[in-house]
């Protein structure tokens, strides 16, 4: 959920999407690290900003950091849910290592699962993966949680919410926007319009 419509204010714009600067997460505010726009082969697939308790430059630093995050995603084009599970799935194997993918093997299902009950994102949707301290890693789609019928909303799996954040700004993320994500560049962003 946003801040208030008083308190909410424009981070940055990426192909015209607007991304606020701030968020609370579950009562805890997270700042906009930074900012890109996420490509498979020649399509642009979605606009994503990463969210922290307090802004850092290094994947490290994001790991070593104490408190809310959130990475979200907003969507450009419609994707049918089974290729978003196949997504997933795919991105999660190359960020881990073979042993932490074989000991996260169940959770991946199921998160495989969550993401194949869904028909089909369209352009406009807002995913948030967002790091509850205490309780554990929660998603929505446009404000709605996505869980498997019977099963609590909160995954408490530290290692696999640093494997979601590798799978954004980890060394196999593209050059540029691994680093427009780390707020090292803002080479991804719209031109700001000039001041008259």
């Amino acid at each position: 959920m946003g801040l208030s419509a008083a308190h909410a204010a424009v981070g940055a714009r990426v192909d015209g999407i607007p991304v606020e600067d701030a968020y609370q997460v579950e009562g805890n505010k997270v700042v906009l690290n930074g900012v890109g726009l996420r490509k498979r082969a020649f399509f642009r697939t979605d606009v994503t900003a990463i969210y922290l308790s307090e802004k850092r430059s290094t994947l490290e630093g994001i790991e070593a950091l104490p408190g809310a995050k959130r990475i979200q995603l907003t969507l450009l084009r419609d994707i049918p849910g089974s290729i978003i599970a196949r997504y997933f799935v795919s991105d999660f194997e190359q960020a881990a290592t073979k042993e932490e993918f074989k000991s996260l093997i169940n959770e991946v299902g199921a998160i495989g699962s969550i993401y194949g009950t869904i028909h089909h994102v369209s352009k406009g949707d807002v995913v948030n993966i967002d790091w509850v301290p205490g309780k554990g890693i929660t998603s929505t789609l446009n404000g709605r949680a996505l869980t498997l019928p019977g099963q609590p909303p909160y995954l408490n799996n530290e290692l696999m919410y640093r494997i979601f954040m590798r799978m954004y700004v980890g060394a196999k993320t593209p050059e540029e926007l691994r680093a427009n994500l780390l707020g090292k560049s803002s080479s991804m962003r719209d031109a700001e319009p000039e001041k008259q």
